[in-house]
């Protein structure tokens, strides 16, 4: 279902915001005008901050493994030929469903990068909402799996929980952390209720892999953030793990959701 040639357009797509953000990170900082960041001045990650339009390259740079995903998830779903369409595949069937996946990961991309290159409120709220987004899905899909709902009305309830999360993250941004950590909570106990259901019938193997990739990925995050091992003007960064990690549990979340179905003409 997910072909080589996917993954090479994907990654031949990136190749774009990348060359942009080489391109911007010789301009001069805007930042200064702009709300900061609260965790501005000095508790940002290991990353040196630059005076410059790109304050952290690597950590911005890295955002962009989440588009990398996205295009693959945009590509399969939508790919104008279809000749390699998956049946029982609700993501796959419903255009709304896969738009949903695709854009989540999309605001993750661009919100994390504008914010590791701002270090603003803006980018701080954009970045961690695409974060609410894709948790908030993985809820999302498992109920429309499992209970007999639309995926219009499931689609509602989707916009509406994450209006309220948008709205706690502006007024209380100290606790965005804590809300990401239940809503990540929430989605592996809701996907778990769905495979006890018999509904989800998805190769356990890829979601096992995706939940353990995502907490080596938060390993990565706590030893950034407490400085535990910090080389600040180094190409390899922690948190830029993060970012690669959590791109990589994503695309393993979509293929425990493709292998619930199979290629059109196969037994």
């Amino acid at each position: 279902m997910i072909t080589r040639a996917d993954v090479a357009w994907s990654l031949g797509l990136s190749a774009i915001p990348l060359a942009v953000l080489v391109w911007l990170a010789g301009f001069p900082s805007p930042w200064a005008a702009w709300r900061a960041a609260t965790c501005m001045p000095d508790h940002c990650f290991c990353e040196r901050l630059r005076d410059s339009l790109v304050r952290q390259p690597v950590n911005t740079a890295t955002s962009i493994a989440f588009l990398t995903v996205a295009a693959v998830v945009w590509r399969v779903a939508f790919r104008p030929d279809r000749a390699l369409r998956v049946r029982g595949v609700r993501l796959v069937a419903s255009p709304m469903l896969a738009a949903l996946f695709a854009g989540a990961l999309l605001v993750i991309g661009l919100g994390s990068a504008f914010y590791h290159a701002s270090f603003t409120f803006v980018g701080q709220t954009v970045d961690v909402l695409g974060m609410y987004l894709l948790g908030t899905f993985v809820i999302l899909y498992a109920v429309v799996r499992t209970h007999e709902v639309t995926t219009r009305r499931s689609a509602v309830a989707y916009v509406l929980g994450n209006a309220a999360l948008l709205t706690l993250l502006v007024l209380v941004p100290e606790l965005r952390r804590w809300a990401f950590a239940a809503v990540v909570l929430v989605a592996i106990a809701t996907e778990w209720r769905a495979r006890s259901s018999g509904r989800a019938r998805g190769d356990l193997r890829y979601f096992a892999a995706a939940v353990g990739v995502l907490g080596l990925g938060f390993v990565f995050w706590i030893i950034d953030l407490l400085r535990i091992t910090c080389a600040p003007m180094s190409i390899v960064q922690g948190h830029g793990a993060w970012h690669v990690l959590g791109a990589a549990a994503a695309a393993l979340v979509f293929g425990y959701y493709v292998s619930e179905g199979r290629e059109e003409g196969t037994a």
